[in-house]
């Protein structure tokens, strides 16, 4: 997928799932249909989309305005919509094209410290193989999707029994609270079974003159996910502090298949 300078989305490459989100009317009614050059997706014609992120079988694109916007593979809730039924989930049911996500309201303090409910505004969205993530404007995150391995990273995910650990999955937006409760979400990135999470980074200068420098603070790094990927089971999002002891600040993430890497303010990778 790519996003025009007009706001306009476009997409290509297979259609199996319907992933594409294209109007396949015109190809015979496919909803399967491949794409083999970009194309628009005629579905958000009417919207400005600032932010894309594919999957391998479903896709999030969200709008100037805040809605988010799925479509392709409805597998283990990871569209958001609500219950499609574990049978049409499990049995290959799919969204050919691009249908809202329904976000819960969030309570936000007002100008004298009241919390009020508020409708959620996205900015950034990621998709992984199997579950989905969405950065509000008020920088709380949301997931949604399987839950396997602790990948959603939330508190309530997970029960402990005689068989070992179970995870819940979630066919809507679940707020992450926990270890992330109140801090400013930066970045998202969802992997294949793990997540990647930082707070924002924030500047600020210190001193005067000739010795007057600018100085970063946040960006702190958060886990979940599976000891297959991340070297330890973490079921809920756990911080780790190896970077704030080195005095690393995380400014970018990105979860990929069974390995993850970071990029410091300093412009180093880890």
């Amino acid at each position: 997928c790519l996003i025009h300078a007009s706001g306009s989305l476009y997409s290509w490459g297979v259609g199996s799932c319907g992933r594409l989100g294209h109007d396949t009317q015109e190809k015979g009614g496919n909803l399967r249909a491949d794409c083999g050059h970009p194309t628009l997706v005629k579905g958000l014609a009417s919207k400005q989309c600032v932010r894309v992120s594919c999957g391998y079988s479903h896709t999030l694109a969200a709008t100037a305005t805040g809605e988010v916007y799925t479509w392709g593979s409805a597998a283990a809730g990871k569209l958001g919509l609500g219950s499609l039924g574990s049978e049409a989930e499990s049995g290959g049911a799919f969204c050919p094209m691009p249908v809202k996500v329904k976000f819960p309201s969030v309570l936000v303090p007002n100008a004298y410290g009241v919390l009020k409910k508020k409708a959620c505004k996205i900015i950034k969205v990621s998709c992984g193989s199997s579950h989905s993530g969405a950065i509000t404007h008020e920088r709380q995150l949301f997931v949604w999707g399987c839950g396997d391995g602790g990948r959603l990273g939330l508190s309530e995910n997970y029960e402990e029994g005689g068989d070992g650990v179970s995870f819940h999955s979630y066919d809507s937006p679940q707020l992450v609270q926990g270890a992330l409760k109140g801090k400013l979400i930066g970045q998202i990135s969802c992997g294949n079974t793990h997540t990647l999470v930082s707070t924002c980074v924030e500047e600020s200068f210190v001193g005067g003159g000739i010795n007057r420098y600018k100085k970063f603070s946040g960006g702190e790094l958060f886990v979940s996910g599976p000891a297959s990927v991340l070297g330890e089971n973490y079921k809920v999002f756990t911080k780790i502090k190896d970077f704030d002891d080195e005095g690393h600040i995380i400014q970018h993430v990105s979860a990929g298949f069974l390995h993850s890497a970071v990029l410091t303010t300093e412009g180093a990778a880890f």
